[in-house]
């Protein structure tokens, strides 16, 4: 028997057997909704769900309550931009990529309608967005930069590390 070759990793991967047996013994147990907290199948998927916010908490070297776990990238894309926003109380500076995913793009678009001032950042020919170029538009009132770290579509890589520390050092927030 022969299978097709998955050639599309960017934009989703195979799921590994060990989590597909995970999901289906949760699947296979009692029906049960997180917040309903009056009954037993409510309280276990309740501790399944906090069990999973504490290992991805540990995985990334954060406290549970700071990790906020959502549907898909573009409902945490657009949390965390219009969090961001909301938590500035008035419209700044926001940096981004032209290359950025569309989960990011629209909310950030929707800011710009908004009032906020937004650089949308060229990569350099080879894809990449260089630390340099980040600085040199940065300002005294830039609230947030959001880039990706791996193009969905290019694979490019980003220097994240380095634009991490390029972000704290000026007290911006990085997402």
């Amino acid at each position: 028997m022969h299978f097709p070759i998955f050639l599309d990793h960017n934009s989703t991967t195979p799921v590994a057997p060990e989590v597909i047996e995970a999901i289906r013994l949760h699947l296979l147990g009692p029906p049960g909704n997180p917040a309903s907290r009056t009954h037993s199948h409510g309280w276990s998927a309740r501790d399944i769900l906090e069990e999973s916010r504490s290992s991805v908490a540990r995985l990334i070297g954060a406290r549970p309550r700071e990790v906020i776990l959502t549907s898909g990238a573009t409902e945490a894309n657009n949390l965390a931009i219009l969090g961001c926003a909301a938590a500035a109380q008035h419209p700044g500076h926001l940096v981004t990529c032209a290359t950025e995913h569309r989960s990011v793009l629209d909310p950030v678009k929707l800011l710009e309608r908004q009032g906020w001032r937004v650089t949308r950042l060229a990569t350099a020919g080879d894809g990449t967005l260089h630390p340099e170029t980040l600085e040199s538009v940065l300002a005294d009132d830039t609230v947030l930069v959001t880039v990706m770290l791996a193009n969905n579509e290019t694979g490019v890589i980003l220097p994240i590390a380095d634009i991490s520390r390029l972000c704290r050092q000026r007290g911006i927030l990085f997402q």
